[in-house]
C-alpha cells in the first residue's frame, strides 16, 4: 500500500508509542485531514495534490517546491469509498508542523484542514473507529480475537501480519451496541500504535473505515472566518447536554449532518434560531461532519459524538 508506512513497520518499536505534545507522529512527521472540494481518483497521490493546488488556486513556484519538500505522502482517507465526501478527503503526512496554515487560504481547492494532535487518549491508548465489512451486525461480545479473525479470513494478511496485530491491538469492542442500524458493525480499537489508521487501510476487503480519535481537532483558521466565529458547538466532544450556539448576527442558517461513509443524516434550516440541541438530532456514538451555509459562504466542522 504505502510504501514509507510499510518500511516504518519493520523498524519502529510497538511498545510505548506515544505522540508528543508538538503533534509529530511516531514517524517522525505530522498528519493531516483535508477535505477538497472536488472529488478525486483513488490512487490520488502527493503529485496530484501538487498539481491539483496549481490548477485550482495557482500556487506559485516556491509553493510548488514547498510542497515538493515537505510533504511525505498523500493518499485517499476511504479509498474504496465512492460516495461524496469520501472521494473529497484526504490524509497527509508532512515533515512541516503547520501545513494546515499554508493550506487554509487555498479556498478554491480545499473547504477544511485539521491537524491530528492530542490523540492519546487517557487511558495510554490511540483509539480508531474501524467499520467492519459484514453481512451481519456483529455480536455485542466481538472482541480482539474476532476482528483478527475477521480480516484473516476476508483479506488473508502475512504471518507477520497477524504477529503485528496480535502485538499491538490492546482490546476491540463494538462502539454502539444499542444501534439497530449497520452503524453497529463499528467497532472501537485500541492499541499503542499511532499509526494504526494507515496500516488497516491494507485490509480493505474486510474494512471500509478506519478514523483516529482525538479530542477537539486542532483546526486550521477557516477561509469563512466571519461564519467560523459565529458558530460555536461545545462542549466537545459532544455529549446528551451540548449545543450549537448560533451568534446573533445569524438570522438564517443551513446545516447538513453527514456519517464518515457521506451519508446525509439531516438536512435543516434554521431562521432566527439562536440555540441548536444536538440531542435533537439522536446521533449514536461517533464521527460526524456538520456543514454550515448561508446565503453567501460555507463551513464543515467535524465533531466526535461520545
Amino acid at each position: 500500500m504505502k510504501n514509507i508506512l510499510l518500511i516504518l513497520l519493520c523498524f519502529v518499536s510497538f511498545n510505548g508509542i506515544t505522540q508528543v505534545e508538538s503533534c509529530a507522529f511516531s514517524d517522525g512527521n505530522y498528519h493531516y485531514f483535508v477535505w477538497l472540494i472536488d472529488s478525486v481518483p483513488q490512487d490520488f497521490d502527493k503529485q496530484d495534490f501538487i498539481n491539483y493546488l496549481e490548477a485550482n488556486s495557482n500556487i506559485s513556484n516556491s509553493d510548488i517546491n514547498f510542497l515538493q519538500q515537505n510533504l511525505v505522502e498523500v493518499y485517499r482517507s476511504l479509498p474504496y469509498l465512492e460516495s461524496d465526501p469520501a472521494n473529497k478527503i484526504l490524509r497527509i503526512v508532512a515533515i512541516d508542523p503547520t501545513l494546515n496554515t499554508f493550506l487554509t487560504p487555498l479556498s478554491e481547492s480545499i473547504h477544511q484542514t485539521s491537524q491530528y494532535c492530542d490523540c492519546l487518549n487517557s487511558d495510554g491508548y490511540f483509539h480508531f473507529y474501524v467499520r467492519l465489512i459484514i453481512d451481519e451486525w456483529p455480536p455485542l461480545d466481538f472482541d480482539k480475537t474476532d476482528f483478527i479473525n475477521h480480516i484473516q479470513i476476508n483479506s488473508n494478511p502475512s504471518n507477520s501480519d497477524l504477529v503485528f496485530l496480535e502485538s499491538s491491538i490492546n482490546e476491540v469492542y463494538v462502539a454502539s451496541p444499542s444501534s439497530q442500524t449497520d452503524n453497529r458493525k463499528t467497532l472501537i480499537v485500541t492499541s499503542d500504535y499511532d499509526l494504526m489508521m494507515p496500516y488497516l487501510y491494507n485490509f480493505f476487503e474486510s474494512l471500509n473505515l478506519v478514523e483516529l480519535i482525538c479530542g477537539e481537532p486542532v483546526l486550521s483558521t477557516n477561509v469563512y472566518q466571519d461564519l467560523t466565529d459565529l458558530i460555536l458547538i461545545y462542549p466537545i466532544p459532544v455529549v446528551e447536554t451540548s449545543i450549537i450556539s448560533l451568534r446573533d448576527q445569524l438570522n438564517s442558517i443551513e446545516l447538513v449532518v453527514y456519517d464518515v461513509t457521506g451519508k446525509t443524516l439531516i438536512n435543516k434550516s434554521y431562521k432566527d434560531e439562536k440555540v441548536i440541541k444536538m440531542s435533537d438530532f439522536n446521533l449514536i456514538s461517533g464521527l460526524y461532519f456538520l456543514k454550515f451555509s448561508n446565503e453567501n459562504e460555507s463551513i464543515i466542522k467535524k465533531i466526535i459524538v461520545k
